[in-house]
């Protein structure tokens, strides 16, 4: 039987450069931004500093309910079916809901910020009202990217995301090296980009077409769902840990871990969430027409080849580079960020299966799993992190997924059919990946940026001209069949 030669269609394949080229671009600019916010602030402001952020973010997925997800799953198919009334009163919906709601959480923070202040020890009620400023940028960040992706604008999203950077990098250079400043730069940067993509998208939003009615109950079934699997997920993986640190240890183990975890973790989910709306978008048009199990095997296969020696080199050489980057101060930075590169792999194996349940609009039925992700991993951290610090924040990251890994397995199968893992591809990549690291470890020392790109350079060579003798022509197949290798267009896949 042939296979179909590609799983996506054109335009949503020819988005795919454009979202990794956006996310590496803003993820220099947030980089440089985030390197000279570290310079210039002491480890404890630095502390403090990432930890209302984080604070901020978790309120801002409170905010959005979900809706973002209904945006990237419904627009698509609204659009196909040229029903563009009803795509603009789910806009509309949507955007007056989470704004209501995001001002009665800004409102509520600042009138629990001498509370919040007593139990973390840190200056909520001077920072209170900014908190609340970036709450609400990160939540219009996030409401326009969702729209530029499901109407698959993502050249607009690259160039206006990398503005976005620049903008942050040259109000953190000019503004004074205090954590207020720091906050109003955050917090102008994102409104200034929400209203520049909503300037850019005003054309798609006033589409107008046949009325059709608002499909208010399917709309909040999605999103609710979506709102408490996307708040316990991110909750547990990322900011459960931040919290606990904030309440157990001084605010500069905060800002080692903080910087630490966010930048090993946007190095490992770089190209994940940068192709994550996207796919999610792309499976909602194609959902009838194409093999779920090919499609969550390839998806598997090719962030395996693209993340797994990433994450080895980074756990061998992430303190060397910190110290290049950010300073000697930020040391102990640089050896969280190496140890949870490697966490991070247990992240990698969801992505797909949730880009699955998503599109088949079964995230409800994984509620009762994240539930007890959430249990689990807030109880090892009450043991843990409390009593350990750091490594007790290690532990527990890593115990909660391993401990509900069995009912996790259960329930996804039971969804999607299948698990689609390829364990033996796993295997070879990984243990390549780990001896080719570790020959580079032991034979070079990155003592400058010169040599950092250059080993990096080299590394990458090595692992691209080996990457042939590790892939079965199975799985060269099933990569070719996303279409997003033109070498491969030509040849039909049978």
């Amino acid at each position: 039987m042939q296979k179909d030669s590609k799983l996506f269609s054109s335009h949503a394949v020819g988005a795919i450069p454009w979202m990794i080229s956006g996310k590496v671009l803003s993820l220099f600019t947030y980089f440089a931004a985030n390197v000279l916010i570290v310079r210039r602030l002491s480890s404890e402001l630095f502390g403090a500093y990432s930890f209302f952020i984080v604070f901020a973010e978790t309120l801002m997925l409170i905010a959005q309910l979900g809706l973002h997800q209904s945006l990237l799953r419904y627009i698509p198919e609204y659009m196909q079916q040229k029903e563009y009334g009803r795509v603009k009163k789910t806009i509309l919906f949507a955007f007056s809901l989470e704004l209501i709601w995001s001002l009665i959480i800004v409102a509520s923070l600042i009138l629990l910020s001498s509370q919040l202040e007593r139990y973390f020890h840190m200056p909520f009620q001077t920072e209170g009202f900014l908190i609340g400023s970036v709450l609400i940028g990160l939540l219009f960040k996030d409401f326009f990217t969702a729209l530029s992706t499901a109407f698959f604008l993502s050249k607009l999203l690259t160039w206006t995301t990398c503005f976005q950077g620049l903008i942050l990098l040259f109000f953190a250079a000019l503004l004074p090296a205090t954590i207020s400043s720091m906050l109003l730069a955050q917090a102008f940067s994102l409104l200034l980009f929400s209203f520049i993509t909503y300037v850019r998208l005003r054309g798609q939003i006033s589409c107008t077409g046949k009325t059709h009615l608002l499909e208010k109950k399917r709309l909040f079934s999605f999103s609710l769902s979506s709102f408490f699997n996307g708040f316990i997920n991110r909750f547990a993986a990322q900011y459960s840990e931040v919290f606990f640190l904030g309440l157990f240890c001084s605010a500069e183990w905060v800002g080692y871990y903080s910087l630490g975890f966010s930048q090993s973790f946007l190095l490992m989910t770089l190209i994940p969430l940068s192709l994550h709306s996207l796919f999610t978008s792309a499976c909602a048009e194609s959902l009838k027409k194409e093999s779920f199990g090919r499609m969550i095997r390839t998806l598997f296969s090719l962030l395996l080849i693209l993340l797994v020696p990433v994450a080895f080199f980074s756990f061998f050489f992430a303190e060397q580079v910190f110290v290049i980057i950010f300073g000697q101060k930020m040391r102990m930075g640089g050896m969280i960020a190496g140890n949870l590169s490697l966490l991070h792999l247990l992240g990698l194996f969801s992505f797909p299966l949730s880009l699955a349940i998503i599109t088949k609009e079964q995230v409800h039925r994984t509620l009762p799993l994240q539930c007890l992700h959430i249990g689990v991993n807030v109880a090892l951290n009450l043991l843990l992190t409390a009593q350990y610090g750091v490594t007790g924040a290690y532990m527990a990251i890593g115990g909660s997924f391993l401990l509900i890994l069995p009912y996790r397995l259960y329930i996804v199968k039971k969804i999607i059919g299948g698990i689609f893992f390829p364990f033996f591809l796993f295997l070879r990549v990984g243990v390549f990946a780990f001896v080719l690291s570790f020959a580079f470890y032991k034979c070079v020392e990155m003592a400058s940026m010169v040599s950092f790109f250059a080993y990096t350079l080299a590394f990458v060579l090595s692992f691209i001209m080996s990457l042939p003798l590790l892939l079965t022509d199975e799985e060269k197949e099933d990569i070719a069949a996303l279409g997003v290798f033109p070498w491969y267009r030509k040849s039909p896949i049978s």
